[in-house]
Parts: structure tokens; sequence; C-alpha cells
């Protein structure tokens, strides 16, 4: 049986250009490639991107900031080659926002098919590195849940075994009793640690952070040590997302009582928020993601941060700096797991005895009254 074609869709701002391409393709290799064009660029929000098997996008000149927002959609779900003049200044943030290795020129399209099989096999690759780091770590959270799980449960057949031996008296329920109840707390909290972790499906829908953080924070004040003070700076503004708030609420839970533990006495917590636009021209160039409006959450403490060895493994399933059975080092993980599923990004910036910061930026949704 012949193979089936592959399926591409074809990205411009000109409305002759994905006809070019597409005789282009059909030129080298003819029956090879099914094309679906897309021009103007405005109604890719129209196509269902999971009908295709790579993206083929031409500019001249390079796309506005809100063409990178919706190329930035199509690179995330499909392999994308990207056809622009090289020798433009404004191609490497172009790259970076994309995350691509390269432009090709416009000019010669017999490479075409090639570039389109080469961007496939990229991918491939790439998902089954994802893949084979995904089963590493899940091996090593293995270990460290069992280990952990194997901890509380010695202490609660410890303490069983103890009230089983005779009457009980009243010293012995009051030393045994909250013990039993404090393990299986930590159990149920633990399942539901490891239960959020492998969550893939949500409910979205649009809600303010602001309000999320507001109403969050008589729980949290109330879990802090009495010693340190959960502080508040929203925006004026509503910091609008798109997502599951229960997302959210993990998340600012996770990092303020991650924050805890880093303050041995007296201190305080910060809790911020902002919308804040990041301009191509002006974007750090470690930044990972594109430019646009990004929602802003930043928790900082005033705990004794962290050296640089630290910081490089807090987001490694099972790396924790407490304690033997004080955690299972699952908090960060989790964080760093649900923000990669909302397209978000996290930076972290600590010193030794200078407290941490970390920033979480999530895309703004777009077309908002």
């Amino acid at each position: 049986m012949a193979d089936q074609p592959v399926e591409v869709i074809l990205i411009s701002d000109n409305a002759d250009e994905p006809r070019r391409l597409a005789d282009l393709l059909n030129s080298a290799e003819p029956g090879h490639f099914h094309c679906t064009p897309i021009a103007p660029l405005e109604s890719l929000a129209e196509t269902a991107l999971d009908a295709h098997g790579v993206a083929l996008a031409s500019f001249s000149p390079l796309p506005s900031l809100e063409q990178t927002q919706s190329l930035r959609r199509v690179a995330v779900a499909l392999p994308l080659v990207v056809l622009a003049e090289a020798d433009d200044p404004g191609v490497s943030p172009l790259l970076r926002q994309l995350n691509l290795p390269a432009v090709l020129p416009r000019q010669d399209g017999r490479w075409l098919p090639h570039a389109l099989r080469w961007a496939m096999e990229r991918r491939r690759l790439e998902e089954r590195l994802d893949h084979a780091q995904g089963m590493q770590a899940l091996g090593h959270l293995s270990r460290g849940l069992a280990h952990e799980f194997n901890n509380q449960l010695t202490g609660i057949i410890g303490y069983v075994d103890l009230l089983q031996q005779g009457p009980a008296t009243a010293d012995i329920l009051e030393m045994c009793l909250p013990e039993i109840t404090r393990a299986s707390q930590r159990l149920a909290f633990l399942t539901q640690e490891l239960r959020l972790f492998g969550r893939r499906q949500a409910q979205p829908r649009l809600f303010d952070l602001n309000e999320v953080v507001r109403d969050l924070a008589p729980t949290l004040t109330r879990r802090l040590k009495p010693a340190i003070e959960l502080r508040l700076e929203l925006a004026e503004d509503p910091c609008r997302l798109r997502c599951d708030p229960s997302s959210l609420e993990t998340i600012v839970r996770q990092l303020v009582l991650n924050s805890q533990e880093a303050i041995d006495d007296q201190g305080h917590i910060l809790l911020r928020t902002e919308i804040h636009q990041l301009e191509a021209e002006h974007m750090d160039p470690d930044f990972p993601g594109a430019s646009g409006s990004y929602v802003v959450l930043q928790v900082s403490d005033s705990g004794h941060g962290m050296e640089q060895a630290v910081q490089q493994e807090i987001f490694t399933p099972y790396f924790t700096t407490k304690e033997p059975g004080s955690g299972v080092g699952l908090g960060l993980t989790l964080v760093q797991s649900i923000v990669r599923q909302l397209s978000g990004h996290l930076r972290v910036t600590s010193r030794p005895g200078a407290g941490t910061t970390v920033m979480l930026y999530l895309p703004a949704p777009t077309g908002l009254r």
C-alpha cells in the first residue's frame, strides 16, 4: 500500500505564497504532500492543527508580534519550518521565540521536502528524548514515593501495635492518636500531590489570578509559622488567565509552603502579581518564551537562600533539602509540571543569605474585552 501523503499546513501573510509553496512541493515530489493554505494568518485560529503533520511558514518581512504569537502556538503543536531572509536582524529573536535552530531562505524550493522531513524527524527525536527522560524521572520518583510511604506506614503500624498490646491508658492514647493522624494526613497529602503531578486533563475557564491569591491568603496564613508574615501586592487591573484555577491554587500553595521552609525564624513571604508586556527587542536573551503579554506571579521570601548547586536541582523529582521524613521533594516538580502544561515559564533567583524569588510567567489570553 502506498504511503499516505504528508499533511502540510502552509502559513503566510501573503495570499499568493502558500500557492507558490504548494507548487514547489508538488513539483519536487508529486503526490507526497497534501497542502492546506493559511492566509491571512488570522485564519489560523480556526485551524485544527492536530489534523496536520508539519507546518511550513514563509514571511517577508518577518512576522509581527501578534503573528509570532500565533506561530508559537503552531511550533508547540507541530514541527515547523520557517522561510525568511536569514540576514534580517530580527531572525535571532524569532528563532529564540519559536525554539528553532535556523530559518531557511525563501528563494530556492528544491530542498523543501528534505527540510520538512528533517523537521518531522527532529520532533520525533525530541519526543523520544522527552519520553526517556520522563521514564527516568518516574523511576526516581517511584523509589522516593516507596521510601516515603514506607516511613509513614511503619509509624502507623507501630503505634497501632502499641495500642493493641493492652488496655490503652489516656497517656498512651494521647501519644499514639496524634501521630497516627499526622502520618495519615501526610499520606493523604502525598497522594494528592501524586494525582496532581500526573494529571493531564483540566477544566479551563477565565478567571482573575488576583482573586485566587486573595482567597487563598487566609488559609495560607493559618498554615504558616506565627513569626512569618504573608504580604500581598496585587495588581490593580485584573490578571486574567484561561486555565484550571485549581492549578494556580496548587502553584501558589506549593511555592508559599516551600518558601516557609527556607525561613528559620522570623521573616516574610511576598505574593505579587502584575501584567507584563515583553517586547521582542527588549527581551532577556535567556528568556525561553515568546514576546507578548504575560500574567506574572512573584513569590519572594526572606529566607536563607540557595547555593547555585542547589538551584540546579530544585525541580528534580524527590530532591529535597529537608530532614528525612519531612518531605518527599515533589512540590517544585509539581509546580514545574503544571507550568509547562500551561505553556508558562519559571525563573528562580537566589543567593545565600538574600532569600529566593520565583517568577512565574503565564501567557495572557488574547481577544479579551
